[in-house]
């Protein structure tokens, strides 16, 4: 399912450096989708989704989890 990056629950204080992700998913696409919860808490990828954020991507593909 696509979900709208702004209205994901997304951890934001991650330190790791993003670059390489972002470079990869600019030139690639995003091949791995996001986990979220009913909620739009993001379960599995914070870093792929700041990373398409940072893309200016509106919309990410994600795979909706029990939780």
């Amino acid at each position: 399912m696509k979900v709208e990056i702004s209205k994901l629950r997304i951890v934001r204080n991650m330190q790791n450096d993003r670059g390489y992700l972002t470079r990869s998913i600019k030139q690639h696409g995003l091949i791995h989708p996001i986990l979220v919860d009913r909620q739009l808490n993001v379960v599995d990828g914070n870093r792929r989704a700041l990373s398409c954020e940072d893309l200016g991507m509106e919309y990410i593909e994600a795979t909706l989890v029990n939780g």
